[in-house]
């Protein structure tokens, strides 16, 4: 019986004693993205914890947690301007969840630069027309008439850094190329497993000659931002934008010998890669920026046309 009752004591003991360490807790660290065990005092049944908001207009922006009695004290001593100790709080019911302070809070979250619509001058570089001496410079385009459109509509942004500025930018949107030939009067066609360029009637008076693709495009672009604690940042991003062709055509207008507008297009894959790979690059501040993309790879597939690189530089908008 003695025994029974020694044992009982003891449970009776370490039950008081294991309340009066207080609440346990699960304190997750924004930091580290940690979490571990902690002891919180607790509160009486009459008592409330207390959240306050600090403003962007005071040194600090972080919501603590203090007993009733603690929060008056060190208000009082807050009032030289001092930093209130204590703890971030996120309530979840019953048990409650603690969140530690952390710095990666002050920053907003990482928004890349993809969605939004981009306007530009198209242009090639590095052209060879090895193996059309005849018709030298056949695809050299009116740079002044010849445009990139792009229409950027999904974007998915990474932060790589607890200050939230830099990160991956990946998405999806469609460009389209609009390319004017310089020389009006020469078209191609796809011919014995190549490009065949041909002049067109000596009849017809030119007025136009375009060469127009789509592609699909999917990017990844890294981007550093600056400075990280304003929502509005300068921004620069650079990486590789991946295309996939969905359509191409060529189209020529012109008026007969009756003076009679005529409108020739014929959509065909004249040889076009069916995927390309475009550096780009991009630097702006909020919603407007410049671009700049070159084709890595050829226009053209390997001795079916010219090799030619096609290049783009604009500005644009992001949503």
């Amino acid at each position: 019986m003695k025994a029974i009752l020694l044992g009982f004591g003891l449970l009776l003991s370490a039950g008081v004693w294991a309340s009066s360490l207080g609440d346990t807790a699960r304190i997750h660290d924004l930091w580290t993205k940690k979490d571990t065990a902690a002891q919180v005092k607790k509160l009486d049944k009459d008592q409330e914890m207390k959240l306050f908001d600090r403003t962007e207009k005071e040194a600090e922006r972080r919501i603590r947690i203090l007993s009733t009695e603690e929060t008056e004290a060190l208000l009082r001593s807050n009032s030289s301007g001092q930093e209130i100790s204590g703890q971030e709080i996120k309530m979840f019911g019953k048990p409650h969840f603690y969140i530690k302070s952390s710095r990666r809070q002050q920053y907003g979250r990482f928004r890349g630069h993809w969605c939004g619509i981009n306007l530009g001058f198209l242009n090639i570089a590095n052209a060879d027309y090895s193996g059309y001496e005849a018709y030298d410079g056949f695809m050299d385009p009116d740079y002044s008439q010849s445009i990139t459109l792009q229409a950027n509509i999904f974007e998915k942004s990474l932060s790589l850094v607890p200050r939230n500025n830099f990160g991956l930018v990946l998405g999806l949107g469609l460009e389209y190329q609009h390319m004017q030939m310089d020389q009006k009067n020469i078209s191609f066609r796809r011919e014995n497993h190549q490009i065949v360029p041909y002049r067109v009637p000596s009849e017809w008076d030119m007025k136009k000659n375009f060469f127009k693709n789509i592609y699909l495009t999917v990017p990844l672009l890294l981007e550093f931002q600056v400075p990280a604690k304003y929502s509005k940042r300068f921004h620069v991003s650079a990486g590789v934008v991946g295309g996939i062709r969905l359509h191409t055509k060529t189209k020529l207008v012109y008026y007969n010998e009756n003076g009679n507008k005529k409108k020739n297009k014929k959509t065909d894959y004249y040889y076009v890669q069916p995927v390309k790979a475009d550096l780009m690059a991009q630097a702006g501040y909020g919603w407007l920026h410049f671009w700049g993309t070159y084709s890595l790879t050829r226009l053209f597939q390997s001795g079916k046309g010219p090799e030619i690189h096609p290049y783009s530089l604009g500005a644009g908008i992001s949503f």
